[in-house]
This record gives C-alpha cells, sequence and structure tokens, in this order.
C-alpha cells in the first residue's frame, strides 16, 4: 500500500514538473512569436496595457529592452494611493519615465490626478506633452486641494494647444477656469467639460471663438 501512495506521488509530481516545463515552452514561444511582430504592432498592443506594465516589458528580450520608450499613448493614474510612499514612487516612476521617452510625438495623454501629487509635477508633465504634439489630453482632478491658482499655469499650455483634437477635463468644484485671451485650438475637434466652472461669460465666449475646427460639444455638470 505504501508503494502504490509513493508511486502516486512521483507520478503526480511528474505530471507537475512537466506541466510547469510546458507552461515555460508556451511562455518563451509565446514571446519568441510576439518578438517577431513589427514594431508598430508590439507597440499597439503595448498601449493597451497599464503603463507600469507596459514598461516592465522591456525584461522580455533584448528586443523589447527599449520599445517602450516609443509608447505614443501616454495614460497616468495618480488616484488611489495612500500612502506618501507609493505618491512619491508614483512621481519618480513619471519622470523616469517621461525622461527615457523617446523625442517623439503623444497621440493621447491621459492624467488622472490624485490626492498628495505635487502640484509642480502636473505643471511638468502636461507641458511636455503639449511640447510633444499631443492630439488627445484628459485631464482628471480627482483632488479638492487642486485649485484655480494651481491651474493658472498651465492655462497657457491646454488652451494655446494648436496639436490638439480632442480635450477632456474633469474636476471637482473647486476649479474655476478663466480662459486666457490668447486662447487658440484651432484643430480642436472634440470638447468635453465635465463638474468646471468658468470666471464669467466671456471665457466661455473666448474659449468658443477660438476652437474654429469643434464639431463636438460636451458639458457635464
Amino acid at each position: 500500500m505504501a508503494i502504490k501512495r509513493k508511486q502516486g506521488f512521483a507520478n503526480a509530481e511528474n505530471l507537475i514538473t512537466r506541466g510547469v516545463k510546458a507552461r515555460r515552452i508556451d511562455e518563451e514561444d509565446l514571446a519568441d512569436r510576439l518578438s517577431e511582430l513589427p514594431d508598430n504592432v508590439i507597440l499597439h498592443i503595448m498601449s493597451s496595457l497599464p503603463m507600469k506594465e507596459a514598461v516592465r516589458t522591456c525584461l522580455l528580450s533584448t528586443r523589447w529592452k527599449d520599445l517602450f520608450t516609443s509608447i505614443s499613448n501616454i495614460e497616468l493614474d495618480g488616484v488611489l494611493r495612500k500612502r506618501r510612499a507609493l505618491r512619491n514612487r508614483f512621481m519618480e516612476f513619471v519622470d523616469g519615465f517621461l525622461s527615457l521617452r523617446k523625442d517623439i510625438s503623444v497621440d493621447r495623454f491621459r492624467l488622472c490626478y490624485g490626492p498628495g501629487i505635487d502640484h509642480p509635477k502636473i505643471n511638468e508633465w502636461i507641458p511636455y506633452a503639449v511640447r510633444h504634439g499631443v492630439r488627445e489630453l484628459e485631464l482628471i482632478f480627482q483632488s479638492g486641494t487642486f485649485e484655480t491658482r494651481h491651474f493658472t499655469d498651465l492655462e497657457f499650455w491646454v488652451f494655446t494647444c494648436k496639436t490638439l483634437l480632442t480635450l477632456r477635463l474633469f474636476n471637482l468644484p473647486s476649479l474655476v477656469l478663466t480662459i486666457p485671451t490668447h486662447c487658440c485650438l484651432p484643430n480642436l475637434k472634440g470638447l468635453h467639460l465635465t463638474f468646471l466652472k468658468f470666471s464669467d461669460n466671456e471665457s466661455i465666449r473666448r474659449l468658443h471663438s477660438s476652437c474654429n475646427s469643434l464639431k463636438e460639444l460636451l458639458v457635464q455638470s
């Protein structure tokens, strides 16, 4: 009876070992097959991953080492980081990624801003996207600490971006927008404003008159 049990355990271990080896072979084979794809296809796949996961692909093989630096869709989620250490790590990650990224255009830039993220960092990341010809910009401010005075420095960058095709702004009621007189969004086709307030009617008029190509306007309050 004892011999049969030992044989059973041995057979089970062999099956598990073979299964693990098979999975490793399958994973390696999958990585090899993915590496055979053209760079633009791989980058399209990477753009659907969370940013940190996309950066981690550099560990897959030598071929993937620097591919993440060519990602054109940038999504940064700074919400739900309750501990200061995690928020600091997030900010360091973003700074590091942007410093390594190649000097190529940004197709989409989405920033979800949460409590504890330093305001000066926001004033660095958004201008980065604008300088790199961002076409779709989405800013979500889920923090009551982000006030009008913090957005003032960004107004120039956001509302004078000639490459923008789509602009989405979402905020708690703590932000009041004053559209600058030099507002110029000649190629903007889609404008979504959610939970935002304007300082006066003149700001609304300036924004509307600066969007000559606008086809879609969504305002929610």
